[in-house]
């Protein structure tokens, strides 16, 4: 695959080149904040510089640089894989508007570990329709935004298999509170150190629990998901894709 990488000068954008390396997947060239390199892959600050003789881009940005690349993908009917968290209504219409002509795939987190895991969650919030559920997501002092979009993710999942609304969400607790109510999810932020992320869901019932766990090693992990999707993604049609939908095909073999 020729690759283009928005976001390159962050930690996930270097992540992707590091990976795509080992991978041998060829980086054409990324954009970021400033005009630069890494190495021989030159990184431009224009969308209007950037070359357009790429497979595929790979966006680990902001949101105002999704919707920018976003942009520059419909107006070169170019796929896009994007991972970039704390997108408005705004940036989500933007890349529905690409999916609608391009494979699109979004996902808060690119480990396919996860995605799994979220099929795990929906099936025992179904099957435990009385347990109490609760999210704690740990990650990086340097995370900006709180809670993770992977734990939003979770939140949403279990609001659907139990038929509930996000009048149902809490986030965090503090002063007299009285009794949980039944129909509550708890989602819970911790910012520490070097933390890559953390992702705990519980499900407590009287006489039992179950607690998932997903633990983010390296930085690696999500742009080898990136990366793995991207191959994926080149052989379908026009459409907005997620993790789940690898998993599903996968699943069904």
């Amino acid at each position: 695959m020729r690759i283009l990488v928005s976001g390159i000068l962050g930690r996930m954008g270097r992540a992707v080149v590091d990976v795509a390396g080992e991978m041998g997947e060829f980086i054409v060239a990324g954009l970021d904040t400033k005009r630069t390199s890494i190495g021989e892959i030159p990184v431009y600050s224009d969308p209007e510089d950037l070359p357009t003789n790429v497979d595929i881009v790979i966006d680990f940005s902001t949101p105002e640089g999704t919707y920018s690349i976003a942009e520059w993908c419909l107006e070169n009917r170019k796929p896009l894989i994007s991972g970039t968290t704390g997108l408005d209504e705004e940036v989500m219409g933007k890349i529905r508007e690409l999916a609608g002509i391009v494979p699109v795939f979004y996902s808060t987190n690119m480990s396919l570990g996860v995605a799994l895991m979220g099929e795990f969650v929906k099936s025992a919030a179904k099957f435990f329709p009385d347990a109490d559920a609760e999210i704690v997501e740990i990650h990086h002092r340097r995370k900006v935004d709180a809670p993770s979009g992977t734990a939003k993710t979770f939140a949403q999942l279990i609001l659907s298999a139990r038929g509930w609304d996000e009048s149902a969400l809490t986030y965090g607790r503090q002063g007299f509170t009285g009794e949980r109510p039944k129909e509550q999810i708890g989602i819970h932020s911790v910012r520490a150190g070097s933390i890559v992320g953390e992702h705990q869901i519980l499900f407590v019932m009287p006489e039992e629990e179950i607690i998932l766990i997903h633990r983010a090693l390296d930085r690696k992990l999500f742009a080898r998901g990136a990366l793995t999707a991207a191959k994926w993604l080149l052989r379908k049609k026009a459409g907005l894709y997620s993790p789940g939908d690898i998993i599903k095909s996968k699943l069904e073999g």
